[in-house]
This record gives C-alpha cells, sequence and structure tokens, in this order.
C-alpha cells in the first residue's frame, strides 16, 4: 500500500522497515539457502529495507546534501529489492560522483507514479539534483484504487488475476494505450528537466535514448538483477555521461 507524505507517494508508514518485501520474501530465502552452493553471496548477507519519512528507501530529505545530490527513480530494480542498499546502482553511482544521493524509486509501481513523484520532487525541492536517472518500468503497470470507496492507492501489473484489471491491460496493449504513454511520458521528461538526465531501459528493444540494463547476475529472491548488474550499470552510467 502507498501513502502521501508532503505531496510525494511512498510506502504506507507500516512499511517503513522491512526485512523482506515483495517478492524478496523468508520462504524463498529459506528454500535459496538450502539449494545454493556455500559460496553464495546471501548466506551471510543481511538485508533490511529501512524506509524514510517519506517511505523511500533513503536518507530523508533533510538529510541529504541538496547542493550537492542526484536524484534516482524506478521500480523495484531502482529500489534495489534483494539487495543491501549498499548493493544498489543509486548508492554506488553517487560514490563514484562524489555526491549525496535520493532514490524516489517504489518497488511495483509504472510510469504513472514515477511521473508523479519527479515531477511533484521538482516542485516541492527548490533545489536541483546535478543529474537525474530514470529506470523506465515495465509500461503496462498503473496506480488504481481497486474499489472507488478505496481511500488506498495500490501499483498494479501483470501480477493480478482480477479479471477486469487483466482485460484493461490487454486491452490496453492492443490498443497501444501503453506505448503511447510511455512515448509521451519520454518527451515530457526531455523537455521538462533542464539538469542532465540519463534514462535506463530494461529492454534493448525500448525505444528511449540512454543506457540499458544489462543482466549480470540475480539478487537475494533469484527474480530481480543483482550487485554486480548494479555496479556494472552505475559504472555505464558514468561512461554515458563522458
Amino acid at each position: 500500500m502507498l501513502e502521501f507524505a508532503d505531496g510525494l507517494l511512498g510506502y504506507a508508514r507500516y512499511r517503513r522497515f522491512e526485512l523482506f518485501t515483495g517478492s524478496d520474501m523468508k520462504e524463498l530465502l529459506e528454500k535459496n539457502l538450502k539449494d545454493m552452493p556455500a559460496d553464495w553471496y546471501y548466506h551471510n548477507t543481511t538485508i533490511s529495507y529501512d524506509r524514510n519519512d517519506h517511505g523511500h528507501r533513503c536518507k530523508n530529505i533533510k538529510d541529504v546534501d541538496l547542493d550537492n545530490y542526484i536524484l534516482t527513480i524506478g521500480c523495484s530494480h531502482t529500489e534495489g529489492i534483494g539487495l543491501r542498499l549498499e548493493d544498489t546502482y543509486s548508492y554506488i553511482l553517487s560514490k563514484k560522483l562524489n555526491a549525496d544521493y535520493y532514490n524516489l524509486a517504489i518497488g511495483g509501481s509504472g510510469i504513472d507514479l514515477m511521473m508523479y513523484n519527479l515531477l511533484t520532487w521538482f516542485g516541492l525541492i527548490q533545489k536541483q539534483p546535478k543529474l537525474v536517472v530514470v529506470q523506465w518500468p515495465e509500461k503496462n503497470r498503473f496506480l488504481t484504487k481497486l474499489r472507488k470507496d478505496d481511500q488506498q492507492i495500490v501499483p498494479v501489473g501483470p501480477w493480478r488475476s482480477e479479471r477486469e484489471l487483466t482485460d484493461f491491460m490487454i486491452v490496453g496493449d492492443d490498443n497501444n494505450f501503453f506505448h503511447t504513454r510511455q512515448l509521451l511520458s519520454y518527451q515530457l521528461l526531455k523537455n521538462f528537466i533542464k539538469v542532465p538526465l540519463v534514462n535506463v531501459k530494461m529492454y534493448s528493444s525500448d525505444p528511449i535514448e540512454g543506457v540499458h540494463m544489462k543482466y549480470l547476475d540475480l539478487s537475494r529472491d533469484m527474480i530481480h538483477y543483482g550487485k554486480d548488474t548494479h555496479e556494472n550499470l552505475a559504472q555505464e552510467i558514468v561512461n554515458y555521461l563522458r
């Protein structure tokens, strides 16, 4: 579940500290600990998901050096599901660029949430980042209230089984609704953001100019990309900026 804090959308308050989240489940880890070889990185690696006052996996805004920071945003790959905070590309890139950072990413989110939080950030925070990194999520995800009288907003994607939701996703794909929304959002960011902007795409076929997040390894949940992939992406972004 998501909630607003000072206009930004983030994880609800009850999810501000978690040892497991999303697809990174305790039961899955226990299984993997039995199945994976003894040198598996996560045999002796502790992961926690500490989220700030706005429900984001980074330090509070008041603690960020707003005179020298980068801003990252995306879905679970940028939040770093299955990874230590120190193994995420946002953290690594900030060290390579000698800058602080803020990570707006929310797992399972789509373009609508990404665009909302990113544009809201520029409206709320007077000092602009030195760099914005946008990791583009699956284009057929969206935010919704599951019931009209429900105040809770949730991310929805192909993992949902409700017929009305899956029908909407199928029709949206057939009519190029999601594809068009992606192109419009991409163009809006190019026109709107006046600081250096790096787009990260998950698939080389995506019609987006930027850096491809190349698969090298997997994180603890064996679904999301791992620490070597994040390290490589951080270096690819540095190379792209050069």
